[in-house]
């Protein structure tokens, strides 16, 4: 049996309290974010000859923690998620879904930034300028018209979320226990009767 002595538990016991009352902090801190948490601007359903459209704007200010990683060479990706679902009594059926990802970073040669979704990317000589792309729809596709009947109510949901499954493995970790790398963008929803 192997005896411990006194002060080698009684300094576990102040390693663990310390690392709680971090822990504890972290929360405490949470509110702070909470502050930049964003609210949407008014989101409008338009229809064209064949598709229903999406405009608004998403009001998302990065935090401190996600624009020091970004300074550092970091990419981010966000995540855009619309779906249509037809309001039913019981159960809404959901008519179609769309997700689009951005992938932002910054070029310390050139001192600007790249926004990049698909095989499409942009360099932009601002972050406010390369996060007002991402986050402001204009005429976004989300349904074809042949997919709606006329008279029925039809609920369209935009959501925008920072992917931190996208991070570097060790910055995961800091992702999954703090707030500061997640973005409190609310979602647009809109109703549209065709």
């Amino acid at each position: 049996m192997i005896a411990f002595p006194f002060f080698s538990v009684l300094s576990l016991h102040r390693v663990i309290t310390a690392i709680l009352c971090a822990a504890l902090g972290m929360l405490g801190s949470a509110g702070v974010v909470w502050a930049q948490s964003s609210t949407p601007r008014p989101a409008e359903a338009t229809f064209d000859d064949d598709s229903l459209l999406l405009s608004g704007d998403f009001n998302v200010q990065l935090t401190p923690a996600l624009e020091d990683s970004l300074a550092r060479g970091v990419a981010l990706y966000f995540v855009l998620e619309i779906e249509v679902v037809r309001e039913r009594l019981l159960l809404n059926e959901s008519i179609a879904n769309r997700s689009d990802t951005f992938r932002l970073s910054y070029v310390p040669l050139t001192r600007s930034w790249r926004l990049s979704t698909g095989l499409f990317t942009q360099t932009l000589p601002s972050l406010e300028a390369a996060t007002r792309q991402f986050t402001r729809l204009r005429s976004a596709k989300v349904a074809e018209r042949k997919q709606l009947q006329k008279g029925e109510r039809y609920l369209i949901t935009a959501r925008l979320r920072h992917d931190v499954n996208q991070l570097p493995k060790p910055l995961q970790l800091n992702a999954l226990a703090s707030r500061d790398w997640q973005i409190d963008a609310e979602p647009l929803r809109v109703a549209v009767v065709p």
